[in-house]
């Protein structure tokens, strides 16, 4: 008795497969494989590429020339707690308020050596500094304000927006890292803030 394999329509007695049919089943198993196979290939191939794109486009975010500055030899700083860091914050407000809180606006050339030096005259004398980024500037304000706590020897006690308030303890030795400016640099880099505070 015969009967008729489904797959290949081949007959083959007493119902096994014959020879043609088995090959025929090779065929199409190693073509099938074949396809599966490049079409994995393709699918790593579009991953990594996405990948190798997602880490360029971060790498260009990121990168903000800062990493190009020294940093202070010596940390005199000391860390704050969180109500030590809200007590000065209110501080800074209520300076902002009085208009005797100075702040220095970053430009299109971002944070540069004249920069670190004028903020630091500002720290030295105020105990607070005001920085606002400007639109470009081409920082990130999520990574900006601790880049500046490390190469100012200070620490940010509010951001909001693009507006970053430092503190640095008054009386500590000036950061290695920022040489004084020149008096006429530092009046053309700095101006006090108008108005209220920027409550948070």
């Amino acid at each position: 008795m015969q009967r008729t394999d489904a797959a290949c329509g081949t007959k083959a007695p007493g119902g096994q497969h014959s020879q043609p049919c088995t090959m025929h089943h090779a065929a199409a198993m190693s073509a099938i494989m074949q396809a599966s196979m490049g079409s994995q290939q393709l699918h790593l191939q579009h991953v990594s590429s996405h990948v190798l794109h997602a880490a360029v486009s971060d790498e260009e975010v990121t990168s903000s020339g800062m990493e190009d500055l020294p940093l202070p030899e010596t940390r005199y700083q000391r860390s704050l707690d969180m109500k030590q860091i809200k007590a000065l914050r209110t501080a800074s407000n209520t300076a902002a308020k009085d208009k005797t809180l100075a702040y220095i606006q970053v430009g299109q050339q971002g944070v540069t050596q004249t920069f670190l030096s004028a903020a630091m005259d500002i720290l030295q004398k105020h105990e607070f500094v005001r920085v606002k980024l400007g639109e470009g500037s081409g920082l990130e304000r999520k990574d900006t304000a601790s880049q500046l706590e490390l190469l100012l020897d200070a620490v940010c006690v509010h951001q909001i927006g693009f507006t970053i308030t430092l503190y640095r303890q008054h009386g500590l030795p000036r950061p290695s890292n920022c040489p004084s400016n020149r008096q006429q640099d530092l009046e053309g880099a700095v101006q006090v803030v108008g108005g209220g505070a920027e409550e948070a």
